[in-house]
């Protein structure tokens, strides 16, 4: 029974891989993915850089809309890479079957006469692939619209490369920074004060990072050094530290963070040196930009994720210990201390604390 169905089911993949439809799907989005590929690696990187985002994304979206016109009949390069290749390689493939006429009565005071499409190609070029285009097309408007494209923009300022940008030349700012975050967010967000506080901010940063970690000398001029030597020390302020007597806290694991993935970093810096007072505003879109879904690759994950650990223990656990299960595979960030752990556990039971 079981070398049947496997038999059912090698025949039936035989005869798709082998038929024309096949030939034209599989050129079809080779085409679409060639256009789609950066975009979807960089919006899946842990640390994607948002003004080359927004730039790929406008890109691939005229690009989509170049294909999708029905005036350039891009489809037409489509056949002919599936000629070319079912030229080269000795395998007949099966042609596309010709589609039955339906006959719909015409009723009466209707003026045309239904015309469906007969020709096999065109049926696949009408239905297949520009609704497979219609579709990207819809979907990336929907996702990445005028408001969303311009809102990353102004976020991508709030990153450790830019900032340093910033910085060592303060006239790159652009005019328009932070125009369209402080018009979605009027309520919270003053233009002026934040375009300052923003200013302020970057020419100062670097002192404010030293400022977090006690330096070797105090009083001497040993401890003062160049600025070059922190521009690639942001992650050094949150190194891993022992924290044995601090009542179990988490440690966090450095990471090389430039671009988007430097944005929990700077909004911890703000946490720790009390920054809320001294640049309210800069604090406040901080706070909005750690909490919008910039990238919806951390939710995937965390979903597929959420999906491993279900499927793998069933259904047999209870909803808390699954979401500290869930917890320990997505905060990988977050190292526990594995003593303080075994003796938390241990002191839950009189038999394990002997």
């Amino acid at each position: 029974m079981g070398d049947a169905k496997t038999g059912a089911t090698a025949s039936g993949l035989i005869d798709y891989l082998t038929s024309y439809r096949f030939l034209l799907t599989a050129f079809a989005f080779q085409k679409i993915f060639r256009i789609l590929e950066p975009v979807n690696k960089l919006l899946q990187a842990k640390d994607l850089d948002l003004m080359a985002a927004v730039v790929l994304i406008e890109n691939a979206k005229s690009k989509i809309c170049m294909i999708n016109c029905r005036d350039t009949d891009s489809f037409s390069d489509v056949v002919l890479a599936a000629e070319q290749f079912s030229e080269t390689i000795d395998v007949e493939f099966v042609a596309l079957p010709t589609p039955r006429c339906r006959r719909v009565p015409k009723f009466s005071g209707e003026l045309q006469r239904d015309e469906p499409i007969t020709d096999p190609i065109t049926k696949f070029k009408v239905e297949c692939y520009y609704g497979a285009l219609d579709i990207i097309q819809n979907e990336l408007n929907n996702r990445f619209g005028n408001d969303e494209a311009e809102l990353l923009k102004d976020l991508s300022l709030l990153s450790k490369k830019r900032i340093l940008e910033v910085k060592n030349s303060p006239n790159s700012l652009p005019k328009d920074a932070f125009k369209i975050v402080c018009e979605l967010y009027s309520t919270f967000l003053q233009y002026d004060d934040l375009v300052n506080e923003y200013q302020q901010f970057c020419s100062n940063f670097l002192e404010l990072e030293k400022s977090i970690l006690l330096p070797e000398y105090l009083h001497n001029n040993e401890s003062e050094s160049d600025e070059s030597d922190y521009e690639d020390g942001f992650d050094s302020i949150f190194e891993i530290v022992e924290q044995d007597k601090i009542e179990n806290q988490p440690v966090f694991v450095t990471r090389n963070l430039e671009n988007v993935g430097s944005m929990g970093k700077l909004f911890k810096l703000f946490c720790v040196s009390q920054l809320k007072c001294v640049f309210p505003n800069l604090h406040t879109l901080l706070h909005i930009a750690v909490t919008l879904p910039v990238s919806s690759c951390s939710v995937e994950r965390s979903f597929s994720k959420l999906k491993l650990v279900k499927t793998k223990l069933r259904t047999t656990m209870k909803e808390e210990r699954l979401e500290s299960l869930l917890k320990i595979t997505c905060e990988q960030d977050c190292v526990p201390n594995v003593e303080n752990v075994i003796n938390n556990f241990a002191n839950k039971s009189s038999e394990l604390s002997k």
